[in-house]
């Protein structure tokens, strides 16, 4: 059975910012694109970093660590480790395969946003 989880509201999540917070235990990136509210598993599926420190841009967020892209709509790869670092290690970086980020159902209720799993 699904648990559902207050976890902001929408005021503190405005179109085009996101914000990191828990549901339960679960780390969870909130991503406002375009007055609609996504949630995906806020650590970076490459190195588990967490991707509220990152940069929203439309409708991709960008893992600070190592460049790795996720669309916050569906938790899909868009780009898998795409910073240059010495002696090509980005290389031994990608040897890890590419991970979807978890997404989780989102519902409002008046101001307050809750997040489903």
């Amino acid at each position: 059975m699904a648990q559902s989880y207050r976890v902001a509201r929408v005021s503190e999540v405005p179109p085009g910012a996101m914000k990191g917070v828990t549901a339960g235990l679960t780390p969870v990136l909130l991503a406002n694109v375009d007055g609609t509210i996504y949630a995906i598993n806020n650590i970076c599926t490459h190195l588990y970093v967490p991707l509220s420190l990152g940069k929203l841009d439309g409708c991709v967020v960008t893992c600070p660590a190592h460049g790795s892209k996720f669309d916050v709509r569906n938790g899909e790869v868009v780009e898998w480790v795409t910073s240059k670092f010495p002696l090509r290690a980005e290389q031994l970086l990608k040897l890890k395969g590419k991970k979807s980020a978890t997404t989780y159902k989102v519902s409002i209720e008046g101001d307050d946003i809750y997040v489903e799993f």
